[in-house]
């Protein structure tokens, strides 16, 4: 049967559906790289690709993309294409992403790239005729690698598929080839196999192939396989076969397996083409070309099924990952999907596999036994070479299985060599067609199937083979299955292709595996146990389930337990993981050296997936007895264990409450997630658990519950409770909990956390707090405090206890007093010295000082440093005058040094700083006085100068640096030396400050010390002390003399010193010495000294190096000028020297020094114009300095210096003086050339003169300067006498602007260069002929541009042809070819233009062409573009020149929207139809351009033609929304008539909303209602039909389109409408509507038009459901109320009633209107009862006047509904309906009622209906009453039953009372004992601490269910407020 097949074919997709033209279905234009998409290539005038998302098959993309191939990714949407580009070799590669639309990647081949595939999804593998190159698209080369090598078995070969291992390690090539001769339609498949580690190959013959990885049994890790089908033709024989081959290297050997594939004889010829593997199911699919498929085993390589599944050739197959199947694609563009059968494989392969080849067809059957066709009676004989390979290779094992007497049985058969009347066994066949043949209903001949039907003849025998008939049937029906299918063909291949479950031709088949069917289809057709199971196993398949069993069944029994384990945790389905299992593994005892069972079984699960509830458990356990539970975590983690309250509370046990949790929550065990919330604090998480649990939190019991097996967790519930607002359980109650067990830690923990919002009220509850810290523990109280989170509670309270607990720090913290502070702040031995100092800081400023003196008064000796400290840390608060007043009132100079000593490095008070000086120094620091005195700025000097005096310290140095700093060293000498410290005054000059020993020398001798120590003083400074100062000082005193053994020392040392021989000389001087031997002789005097004496000072002047040139000019210029010049030469003092000159005239002097000076500063000095002194000193140097030169640099520097300050007629003066008077310089070129320049800018008049007199000047130089100054004559002479005969005429025409002198100047010099600058010339000047003659004469291109830019701009194109000649001999550009060519068009050369187009050339014939189009030259522009070709302008300009079929023809060439839009528009102006008709067709196609050729043939009025194109347009291929549209536009203006029909047809293609606006436009109102509808616009329908009914309205049509409205108002329209226009059908469309009318508004309508009755029907409807409605919520909701415990929800209720009224009023009493009319009681009663929401008094006030009871009756009904019930007993005793009358008072509920109308009875004489009233309002009646009533009017036997029942009634409630008031004093007393046992658990509680705020009331027997005492009313142990009450606490205070 069908259902049975192992393979499942499914339709997936057609490629013709989608507009895939037949002719692209091949393996060139497809490509399928995998089950995402399917590629198509396109080609033809419009080339584009197709890529198929096979998730989305009928929606194609269509891009338009030119390429020899496309392949999509695998999965990805990227693009890979492959072109080849004319003129480049190779093939070009680009990668894009179709998403992103960015290029991925591209590189050009060198060589053409034969095939390519996506080897992974960012590889391709690339193969040319010589090699295989992979491209990594990801990675950072753009060039592909080469793989290997082509071998040579490949060599011309089709490559048709290439496939690399998962682990990259293996390449296969696959190719075939055209046949051998005497079989060449059998294709030759070739195959290279390469290895990438060993860089080898093998050659061999297959046509397909494919890698995977398996796992062999008794193999560690998985093995590489390669799978190939090969089918060859060897020794003449065709050998076909699957092989499977382990690659590499093995251990043992590599699995080689190989299995045969049976091709029919019809189907000889026909070989693989695509080879895919299963992964999932462990499967081979073996396509072939004609359409078969076959399965095999790939571990064992056995035979599994065969099927045709296309009957057209297949081109293309590819694995499907998700199904396990395979795609294939055949020539008829079927896209095919074969996937596994699940449910039926194994049973399949375990019953059928003993015959291998399922599927071979009944044709071989039947060739093998010899038997013919239907009806012939044969001699049929053993056909001998055929029987033995039929039985081996067909039947297997089969033959060997039958009987001889079931052969017999089934057939007729007798032995050998009978000859017998051969007849069907009719009673045996259909058994043996059904059970033996099996799977032949595959057979591919009806003459074959019915030789199989009638049993087909064994050996020998001679047989009538006949038909079967009433066998034949059933046998094609449950045997053949779907050959029901088969379609009237007759042939062997239709009927094949039916038996193969191939539907009709054209459709796309999804064959995909049957799941269900695969396992029973191997197992009972092909009879292979071993298979099925394997399949079953390995694809989790049902059907093998026996199987499975047996075989754990045998391996346990047998004890193998290890494989035991292995076959339940491999077992398919889960089959044998369940919990004997796993006890039975449990319980096997491990073998040595092997893991035990129960691990092997869990391992092999882990490996395959994920465990089950039970094998997690038992894991678990396991792991957790090794403490590896990080094993377990990951597990977890990976997915492999599955969640169990069993799991979850060993994995808690083991510490791992997170994942604990996660576990319940999954297992669904609410009590432990509860509890594990709580435990972790997630309060949000527990109460959304509870939440959703549906459940309540009893806080108080779960509290209680963890506080004795988890105090953390108790403490996390309670922070959690504390944190709801309100909280559900009291914070005091919760703490008090904490507490009474002793938990303080815990409760402080708790306390914390609840107090951290520092709330006012809770003041009470952090007292308690700190209160029980400083009790138990003070350090918890210090840190507490010290958090500052508690603000509220009683300080002076909890001040008191931090001082009796020591921590006094705290305490001071919280007094407020000063004489509290005062006492605590002395034990300063238990505090911290920061915190104290930090604590005064919150203290004022007399407070702290006040603490500081108790301080100090208490221990000063202990305390000073203390307050010191705190006396710096607040010196700015404190003020640091009172702090030293208060260190100074107890004489504490220690204490001051200590406090100023923090001071002083940033203080800038004097008195600071003399203040630590004075105590430094009374408390003995010399070096810190010594420090201060020598860094400080800020002291005092003269007080610190006068104390240090006064103190007489041992050491002077601070007096030292006083003075020094100071400048009081006159005053430090005196003393030093009045005080005999000699040697502090040696010390001072020699290495304090020897700058100052001058001072020192003078107070010396202000105090007479002797000459000896003064001049040893010296001497032992020498050269360190300014020799000036102190000449000055012992000068002032007289005493110079005394410096002269000082002075000698300096000179024998060498010293260079001015001022050293200044004093020396004067010295000299002074003592009249021999000044003549001192001048001869030292060279180190200072000449304004010596100049005294007379004696020839220019010698020292000149010679001595040392002495201050300025100084001693300064000293002789009053004396000598000379020797003040000479000083200043000497020293180069110029500013001295030209001023001394200038004041004594001596400028002969000045010039010949500044001449030789040569400073160009000091030139710039002298000759500026404001030097009075100028002309004198410019004659000097005319005159005298500079004829006396012969420095050329000086003369140089001269020049130029007169040069720089315009002194031109001064500079000629001078330069013709050095030049033309044959002077030393007379031919300097320099020289020459200035004097030609300074006589071009200052006397033009000499330059010709000079030009002909001087011969050694620069000419071109000097020229460029002469036009630069505008002597353009002088410029021209100058070149003429040089030669330079180009810039001669460039001066002529450039600067004298004469053309005619310069072209006579270049006839007579007659060379190029000058006819060119004259051609350039005349170019400029706009003389284009004349210009081009001179470039002509000068053969000069170079301005090629200018010239064709001149010549167009004059029209001078005859000339240009000559000039462009000329130049395209020297010069190959394209610019001078396109003008040449433009040239010839300009002068309608057209034949030069055909010669130049032919010959070689680089013109830019498309701008050419565009210029001559542009210009009219269509002529030129034809030539030119046909040349190129240009089609697109080519048709332009064929348009121009009228020929329109040529320019159809060129625009079809161009198949451009703007060129063929340009020949239509052309050809319909000039009424070419026809012409305009086919270009339009290719424009309409391309959406945008549309509307533009409607326009233009409408506004020609060509309104025929444009319909005849776009009704033409219809049938196009691209035909898209647009030309529907438009067509319907159309109509709609110009022809109505098929408007209609139009819509009708092609509704789906057209853009509505502009053809909405159209109708409406045209008033086409029938169709605009059409297009409503399709536009899903269905109120503008609605409105539409109502507006313009005559035409647009249809009933049926508006009812469809009434219930689709949105708007409600156009029902209400509609309504009208139908009452004015059709009141017929109003109850018809208003049933349609009902559901969404406004019921009250229908009736009011309805009501105001008097209509009502037309509506009845619907009211009636409407009525019913409406309050079947409200009812049934009702309903709803009082069971769900029941359930839920409520007993009223008012929301809901009144939501309901609103609904009620909201629907029902208008309604009900339009119906109850229309019943009364109609005197319906019974109809008005059942509208009341059912339907109450009306006005029901009214009602009743309009019924109780009524004509007939039943309505008056109905009143006192509505009276009773509405509790008016003393107006519904009158009317019912007014009319005698008693029984109405009691019901009315037994419901009312009210005794006066009832006793009235019993007396009425009475009154009326109704005794009968007085006891009934009785019975019926027995509730209502007192006995008393009925006694009274009865005694009275003798009715005492009517009302004894009464009686009777009213005494039974009355002891049964005494009883009862009786009862409940002793349960109650039981009650009482078990709450006293309750009390007492609360009492003593709260005083047992009373000795563990006190307690300052009392536990709040609590239920005692709330108290006492849960298990804790009451507490007393005033804290514990019957305390007062507080711990006043308990002795030894606060007694004190």
């Amino acid at each position: 049967m069908a259902a049975a097949a192992p393979l499942v074919v499914q339709e997936k997709l057609l490629l013709p559906s989608i507009g895939v033209a037949q002719e692209f279905i091949s393996f060139k234009n497809c490509s399928m790289e995998s089950e995402k998409y399917v590629c198509i290539r396109e080609t033809g005038a419009q080339n584009q690709v197709v890529i198929v998302d096979m998730a989305a098959p009928m929606s194609p993309a269509r891009r338009q993309i030119t390429a020899d191939s496309a392949l999509m990714c695998l999965d990805k949407k990227v693009i890979a294409l492959k072109a080849t580009t004319a003129g480049t070799p190779g093939d070009a590669l680009q990668v894009f992403n179709l998403d992103t639309k960015t290029k991925l990647k591209a590189h050009q081949m060198p060589e053409p790239v034969e095939f390519w595939k996506w080897i992974s999804a960012t590889q391709l593998g690339l193969v040319t005729a010589s090699s295989v190159y992979h491209w990594d698209i990801e990675g950072a080369g753009d060039a592909p690698v080469k793989v290997f090598d082509r071998t040579p078995n490949l060599a011309g070969a089709q490559i048709i598929s290439y496939r690399t291992s998962p682990d990259g390690k293996w390449c296969v090539l696959i190719g075939i080839t055209q046949g051998a001769p005497e079989r060449p339609q059998l294709a030759r498949g070739l195959m290279q196999l390469f290895s990438i580690e060993q860089q080898k190959s093998q050659p061999l013959e297959a046509h397909a192939a494919a890698f995977s990885t398996v796992k062999f049994a008794g193999r560690d890790a998985p093995s590489t396989v390669i799978s190939f089908a090969q089918k060859a033709l060897k020794d003449g024989q065709v050998v076909s076969k699957l092989h499977v081959i382990e690659l590499g290297s093995v251990p043992g050997g590599a699995v080689k397996r190989n299995a045969e594939l049976f091709f029919p004889a019809e189907f000889a010829d026909d070989f693989p083409v695509s080879l895919q593997i299963s992964e999932r199911f462990g499967l081979v699919y073996v396509v072939t070309k004609l359409g078969l498929l076959f399965v095999y085993d790939l571990e064992t390589a056995t035979a599994v099924y065969r099927n045709r599944i296309s009957p057209d050739p297949i081109f293309l197959a590819c694995g499907s990952d998700s199904t396990g199947g395979i795609l294939a694609i055949n020539r008829r563009g079927q896209v095919l999907l074969a996937t596994v059968n699940e449910p039926v494989m194994v049973p399949f392969v375990s019953q059928q596999l003993n015959n291998p080849a399922p599927s071979f067809s009944a044709a071989a059957a039947a060739a093998a036994a010899g038997v013919v066709r239907r009806g012939q009676v044969l001699l049929a004989t053993v056909n001998e070479p055929a029987m033995v390979p039929f039985v081996s290779q067909q039947l297997y094992s089969l033959a060997p299985t039958f009987s001889a007497a079931a052969a017999a049985a089934a057939a007729g058969v007798v032995r050998r060599g009978q000859v017998l009347l051969a007849t069907v066994n009719q009673p045996a066949m259909v058994p043996f067609v059904s059970q033996q043949l099996n799977n032949w209903h595959q057979l591919s001949s009806s003459a074959a199937a019915a030789g199989a039907a009638a049993g087909a003849v064994r050996r020998g025998q001679v047989l009538l083979a006949t038909v079967n008939e009433p066998a034949m049937v059933p046998f094609v029906s449950q045997q053949l299955n779907n050959w029901h299918q088969l379609s009237s063909s007759s042939s062997a291949a239709a009927a094949a292709a039916a038996a193969a479950g191939v539907v009709r031709r054209g459709q796309v088949l999804l064959a995909t595996v049957n799941e269900p069917a695969m396992v029973p289809f191997v197992s009972q057709q092909l009879n292979n146990l071993d298979l099925a199971l394997s399949l079953a196993k390995r694809g989790n398949l049902p059907g093998a389930e026996g199987l499975v069993l047996q075989q754990f069944e045998r391996l346990f029994g047998a004890g193998q337990y290890k494989e035991a384990a292995e076959c339940a945790a491999e077992s398919p389905q889960g089959l044998l993981r369940t919990r004997e299992v796993l006890e039975r593994l449990k319980g096997v005892p491990p073998s040595p050296g092997q893991k035990p069972a129960m691990l092997v079984y869990l391992g092999v699960l882990l490996q395959k997936g994920k465990l089950n509830a039970l094998e997690s458990a038992e894991l678990a356990r396991l792991v957790l007895a090794q403490n590896k539970k990080e094993l377990l975590v990951n597990w977890w983690n990976d997915g492999k264990l599955e969640a169990s309250e069993e799991l979850g509370d060993m994995l808690s046990a083991a510490g791992d409450k997170d994942l604990a949790l996660k576990i319940y929550q999954l297992c669904g065990a609410s009590g432990k997630v509860i509890v594990a919330l709580a435990e972790k604090g997630d309060m949000s998480a527990l109460q959304a658990y509870t939440g959703q649990s549906g459940g309540s939190l009893n806080y108080l019991q779960l509290l209680q519950q963890l506080m004795m097996n988890n105090p953390s967790g108790a403490v996390s519930l309670a922070k959690m409770v504390a944190k709801q607002s309100p909280p559900p359980v009291d914070v005091n109650t919760m703490a008090d909990l904490f507490l009474q067990r002793n938990m303080v830690r815990e409760g402080t923990a708790f306390l914390l956390d609840a107090l951290a919002g520092d709330k006012p009220e809770e003041g009470p509850l952090q007292t308690k707090l700190l209160e029980i810290n400083l009790v138990t523990n003070p350090q918890v109280a210090d840190a507490i405090l010290a958090n500052g989170t508690l603000t509220h509670y009683d300080r002076p309270r909890i001040a008191q206890l931090c001082e009796k607990a020591g921590l006094y720090m705290r305490a001071l913290q919280h007094y407020t007093d000063l004489k509290d502070l005062k006492r605590s702040i002395v034990n300063t031995h238990a505090i911290d010295p920061q915190a104290l100092t930090e604590f005064f800081g919150t203290l004022s400023a007399d407070w702290a000082l006040e603490c500081l003196k108790e301080l100090l008064l208490t221990n000063m000796q202990a305390n000073l440093q203390l307050v010191v400290n705190i006396a710096k840390e607040y010196t700015e608060q404190l003020g640091s005058g009172k702090i030293i007043e208060l260190l100074e009132s107890y004489n504490s100079y220690p204490g001051l040094y200590l406090y100023l000593g923090s001071r002083i490095a940033f203080s800038e008070d004097p008195e600071e700083h003399y203040k630590y000086i004075e105590a430094a120094a009374r408390t003995g620091q010399i070096k810190e006085v010594e420090r201060a005195t020598r860094e400080s700025a800020f002291y005092p000097p003269e007080r610190v100068k006068a104390f240090l005096m006064e103190a007489k310290l041992p050491d002077a140095r601070p007096l030292i640096n006083v003075c020094d700093r100071h400048d009081l060293v006159e005053d430090l000498t005196t003393y030093l030396y009045n005080a005999s410290l000699l040697k502090y005054i040696e010390g001072y000059v020699q290495k304090v400050s020897p700058q100052k020993t001058p001072k020192v020398v003078g107070a010396l001798l202000d105090c007479e010390a002797p000459d000896d120590f003064v001049n040893n003083l010296i001497l032992s400074v020498r050269s360190l002390l300014p020799v000036d100062a102190l000449v000055e000082e012992v000068e002032k005193r007289n005493r110079l003399k005394l410096l002269t053994p000082f002075l000698e020392h300096l000179i024998r040392e060498g010293s260079q010193d001015s001022h050293v021989h200044d004093a020396l000389g004067k010295i000299i001087i002074d003592t009249n010495n021999n000044p003549e031997h001192f001048l001869t002789t030292n060279p180190y005097y200072n000449s304004l000294i010596i100049i005294d004496t007379n004696n020839n000072p220019e010698h020292f002047l000149t010679t001595n190096p040392y002495y201050n040139s300025l100084v001693v000019g300064k000293y002789a210029e009053m004396r000598d000028p000379n020797l003040a010049c000479v000083a200043y030469k000497r020293g180069s003092c110029d500013d001295a020297l030209i001023e001394c000159t200038n004041r004594n005239s001596l400028f002969k002097l000045q010039a010949r020094y500044i001449v030789d000076r040569g400073d160009q500063p000091l030139w710039d000095k002298v000759l500026g114009e404001e030097n009075t002194f100028r002309r004198q000193l410019i004659d000097q140097v005319v005159s005298t300095a500079l004829p006396e030169s012969r420095n050329p640099e000086q003369v140089s520097v001269t020049v130029k210096a007169f040069m720089r300050h315009e002194l031109q007629a001064e500079l000629i003066e001078l330069l013709e003086k050095i030049v033309l008077n044959n002077s030393a310089f007379s031919s300097n070129a320099n020289l020459q050339n200035l004097l030609i320049l300074t006589a071009i800018k200052a006397d033009p008049s000499r330059v010709k003169d000079y030009i002909y007199r001087l011969d050694n000047f620069d000419g071109p130089a000097v020229a460029e300067k002469a036009i630069e100054f505008g002597q353009y004559e002088e410029a021209f002479e100058i070149y003429k006498k040089f030669g330079k005969k180009v810039e001669a005429v460039q001066v002529l025409l450039t600067h004298c602007k004469d053309l005619d002198r310069a072209h006579d100047y270049a006839n007579k010099v007659d060379e190029a260069p000058v006819w060119s600058e004259l051609g350039h010339a005349y170019l400029e000047a706009g003389q284009v002929p004349d210009a081009i003659a001179s470039y002509l004469r000068s053969s000069d291109s170079s301005r090629y541009l200018q010239v064709i830019e001149a010549c167009t701009a004059a029209g001078c194109y005859e000339d240009l042809v000559k000039y462009l000649l000329m130049v395209r001999k020297k010069v190959k550009e394209s610019k001078v070819d396109s003008e040449l060519l433009y040239a010839y068009a300009r002068v309608n050369n057209l034949g030069e233009i055909d010669a130049f187009l032919h010959t070689s050339h680089q013109a830019n014939l498309q701008s050419v062409g565009d210029r001559c189009f542009d210009e009219g030259m269509y002529e030129a522009a034809r030539l030119l573009f046909t040349h190129i070709p240009n089609w697109g302008r080519l048709a332009s300009t064929l348009v121009r020149l009228h020929r329109f079929q040529e320019a159809v023809d060129a625009a079809r060439k161009a198949n451009s929207s703007k060129t063929w839009k340009e020949v239509c528009f052309a050809c319909v102006e000039e009424g070419e139809f026809k012409l305009g008709q086919l270009c339009g067709l290719n424009i309409i196609v391309n959406a945008d351009d549309l509307d533009e050729v409607s326009e233009f043939y409408q506004r020609r009025g060509h309104f025929e033609q444009l319909m005849s194109l776009m009704e033409s347009g219809l049938g196009l291929e691209r035909a898209h929304m647009g030309i529907f549209t438009e067509l319907g536009l159309l109509y709609a203006k110009f022809r109505p008539a098929k408007l209609m029909e139009h819509l009708k047809l092609f509704g789906k293609r057209l853009n509505i909303p502009r053809l909405i606006r159209v109708c409406e436009e045209q008033g086409h109102w029938k169709e605009l209602v059409h297009l409503y509808i399709q536009y899903d616009e269905y109120d503008n329908a609605a409105h539409a039909m109502i507006a313009h009914s005559p035409v647009a309205w249809e009933h049926v049509t508006f009812k469809d389109v009434a219930i689709k409205v949105s708007n409600v108002d156009v029902y209400y329209k509609g309504i009208r409408f139908y009452l004015q226009e059709h009141p017929e059908l109003l109850a018809d469309v208003m049933k349609a509507m009902e559901v969404r009318l406004d019921h009250a508004r229908v009736v009011l309508m309805f009501r105001k038009e008097g209509a009502l009755p037309l509506i009845k029907d619907y009211l009636m409807n409407v009525q019913k459901t409406n309050i079947l409605e409200v009812d049934e919520a009702v309903n709803e909701l009082l069971i769900d109320e029941y359930f839920e415990g409520q007993l009223y929800n008012p929301p809901f209720c009144m939501l309901l009633t609103c609904v009620d009224l909201m629907f029902v009023p208008q309604v009900n009493e339009a119906v109850n209107e229309l019943l009364i009319d109609e005197e319906d009681f019974e109809g008005l009663r059942s509208s009341i009862t059912t339907h109450d929401n009306f006005d029901q008094v009214g009602l009743a006030s309009r019924l109780e006047r009524h004509e007939l009871l039943e309505f008056r009756r109905l009143a006192a009904f509505v009276y009773k509904k509405n509790l008016r019930w003393k107006k519904a007993v009158e009317l019912a005793k007014a009319d005698k309906l008693y029984k109405d009358a009691m019901e009315t008072v037994a419901v009312s509920g009210s005794p006066e009622l009832a006793e009235e109308l019993l007396r009425w009875f009475v009154g009326a004489n109704e005794p009968e209906c007085f006891a009934a009233c009785l019975y019926s309002c027995y509730e209502l009646l007192r006995p008393d009453v009925v006694l009274e009533v009865a005694w009275m009017h003798k009715l005492m036997d009517y009302a004894m039953p009464y009686m009777i029942m009213a005494v039974k009634e009355y002891s049964g409630k005494v009883e009862l009372l009786m009862s409940e008031r002793k349960e109650a004093k039981e009650a009482v007393q078990a709450q006293a004992d309750t009390m007492k046992q609360a009492q003593a658990q709260a005083n047992s509680f009373q000795m563990l601490m006190p307690l300052a705020l009392p536990a709040p009331a609590a239920d005692p027997a709330a108290a006492a269910a849960a298990g804790y005492g009451m507490h007393p009313a005033a804290g514990f142990g019957g305390a007062a407020a507080g711990f006043t009450g308990q002795p030894g606490y606060g007694g004190g205070y």
